[in-house]
């Protein structure tokens, strides 16, 4: 269905109303169609939101995210150390 179609030159013959009708009604269809597929998505986002923990890291705010970011990087660091530490002390006392 072209623009030139759908002009008001074309007149008011019953054939170009019956064709406007049957467009009407395609388009409510289609109207109809989208608001579900909207609805759906709509429900897919809401339980990817709710599937997502509650964290620092996901904060909206840069700070809060780089504070988290960095809270995690000491902490590993600390996992990583502390044992070494310990072994290398164990070390030097079985030295002695």
């Amino acid at each position: 269905m072209t623009q030139d179609s759908l002009s008001p030159s074309m007149g008011n013959s019953p054939d170009n109303i019956t064709m406007l009708e049957r467009r009407i009604v395609q388009l409510e269809s289609q109207i109809q169609e989208f608001e579900k597929q909207l609805t759906q998505q709509q429900k897919a986002l809401t339980a990817a939101g709710n599937q997502l923990p509650d964290t620092s890291l996901l904060s909206p705010s840069f700070l809060t995210r780089a504070f988290a970011v960095w809270g995690h990087m000491i902490v590993a660091q600390l996992l990583i150390v502390v044992p070494l530490y310990c072994l290398i002390f164990l070390i030097g006392a079985l030295g002695r």
